[in-house]
């Protein structure tokens, strides 16, 4: 005959192993300022965007060194910024990485890995060709 199951704990805290709570820190949302700065640096990036696309519909001569690439990748690197900083504010020597972002803030660190991987190969791209 086996032994009854062991019901589940009543605390999601409590591991099976363990009879006290694991500590959990959920990460504080972001404050108003932070999303301020974080409208604001999209809104840069999504301008730059707009202009390097103008600039391709015009035939505009095409380099890494352009204009409106200045203003696509520094709205990247605001962007990025605006929300690498948060975290690096709420993370404690006792806090994972992940647990200090904020809630969606995990798909954003995997879109900006995507875009400077992106940015770096556009570059090295157009140093070697001349062109794109």
């Amino acid at each position: 005959m086996r032994p009854p199951a062991e019901p589940p704990p009543t605390d999601p805290r409590l591991r099976r192993d363990e009879a006290r709570p694991v500590e959990v820190f959920p990460a504080r949302p972001l404050r108003l300022s932070e999303e301020v700065v974080g409208v604001a640096a999209g809104v840069w990036m999504l301008t730059g965007l707009f202009l390097d696309g103008l600039a391709h519909v015009e035939l505009r001569p095409d380099s890494f060194f352009t204009p409106w690439h200045l203003v696509l990748y520094s709205g990247f690197a605001a962007a990025s910024a605006s929300a690498v900083v948060p975290v690096l504010r709420r993370r404690s020597s006792s806090q994972s990485w992940r647990a200090a972002m904020p809630e969606g803030h995990g798909w954003t660190s995997v879109g900006i890995a995507i875009f400077g991987v992106g940015a770096v190969s556009t570059s090295r791209g157009t140093r070697s060709s001349g062109s794109r």
